[in-house]
């Protein structure tokens, strides 16, 4: 596992937790990471949620990102 997807699942696992929007400085700060680091761990989240079958988007706000479960229609 390269250190980009370990920080990915770091970050996946912080959103999840929080539960509501977190900005880009708090997840940086929280994982002790700069931000760009951080903006490249959001893309390999970002590309694993547009693979079809996913259930996950990654919601952008004005408050930050939160992780919002999605259902299919049916």
């Amino acid at each position: 596992m390269s250190s980009l997807d370990r920080m990915a699942g770091l970050l996946e696992a912080f959103l999840f937790a929080k539960g509501d929007p977190v900005s880009l400085k708090e997840m940086a700060e929280a994982l002790e990471e700069d931000s760009l680091k951080i903006e490249e761990a959001l893309h390999v989240l970002q590309e694993k949620y547009d693979k079809p079958g996913s259930g996950i988007t990654l919601h952008h706000t004005g408050a930050g990102l939160s992780l919002i479960h999605i259902s299919e229609p049916t």
